[in-house]
């Protein structure tokens, strides 16, 4: 992963970790079942039927998810056009190999990396059954 990318992540953990810890006390509030728990269909109270893909679905984590999912897209476009504007790192006398400079899913930044930089997070993150972002018909995103 570019180091820029490694850097919009720590940023997005960063301002995810208070969101997630007050949804997660609002949704402990509200339900006596933890949202990892399986729970049949029929078993679930009205709130889980509402809140099915358990704190993922809350508006704000959605909110701070949209922000860098559109983040990362557009640092991908930087990285393909060429040198983004805020990458201060010096290339020169570095060792370059080993590293990505090049485009990276932004479901794996926000999510599926986070497994291994932020366990809490991902634990919340893996509800994120949709990706709510849209595309118009020349691909840009929205």
């Amino acid at each position: 992963m570019h180091h820029l990318h490694e850097k919009l992540q720590r940023e997005y953990i960063d301002e995810l970790r208070p969101v997630a810890l007050e949804v997660v006390a609002w949704w402990d509030a509200h339900c006596s079942t933890r949202w990892t728990e399986p729970t049949t269909y029929d078993a679930m109270s009205d709130f889980q039927r509402r809140w099915i893909a358990g704190p993922a679905a809350h508006p704000r984590i959605i909110a701070v998810f949209r922000k860098y999912f559109l983040a990362v897209d557009a640092l991908n476009v930087e990285l393909e056009e060429g040198k983004p504007k805020d990458d201060d790192e010096p290339a020169w006398g570095k060792d370059s190999e080993g590293t990505s400079t090049g485009y990276a899913l932004p479901i794996n930044v926000l999510v599926n990396d986070l497994r291994a930089v932020a366990p809490d997070l991902h634990e919340i993150m893996q509800g994120m059954l949709f990706v709510p972002i849209g595309a118009d018909p020349e691909g840009e995103v929205s």
